[in-house]
């Protein structure tokens, strides 16, 4: 069974690279690869990114195979100006993202019924 890692271990890890604590539990959506697809699967409240609509949502990614952890700065504001490519779950008031991982598309929302959305402008390097 492939490696994974937990949210918290995730969010300390990306904070000491960068020498911050600007990542936190609520401010952070985190994923393993999927163990049924090839996809970092997320979801992320609605009311979360509206609460937030001048600051930056951070998705952290895990892949076991390469041991990476990514790091998406996302601005509410790209959420909200791209919301009819997304998904959402209006049950669950959420969108939900499913972020290809293979090399060619990554970072790029693979839901069939997404637009297919490239996330990977927000990676942060350093």
């Amino acid at each position: 069974m492939p490696s994974r890692i937990k949210k918290r271990e995730a969010i300390d890890k990306v904070n000491k690279r960068f020498k911050t604590h600007m990542l936190t539990l609520t401010n952070t959506r985190f994923a393993n690869i999927n163990s049924r697809k090839e996809v970092w699967w997320l979801d992320i409240p609605l009311r979360c990114i509206k609460a937030n609509s001048q600051g930056n949502i951070h998705l952290i990614l895990y892949n076991y195979r390469t041991k990476e952890l990514h790091h998406l700065n996302v601005p509410s504001a790209f959420f909200l100006k791209n919301i009819k490519g997304l998904v959402v779950r209006e049950d669950k008031d959420i969108i939900t993202l499913e972020l290809a991982v293979e090399a060619t598309r990554q970072f790029q929302d693979a839901r069939p019924m997404g637009s297919g959305i490239n996330f990977s402008q927000f990676l942060t390097r350093r």
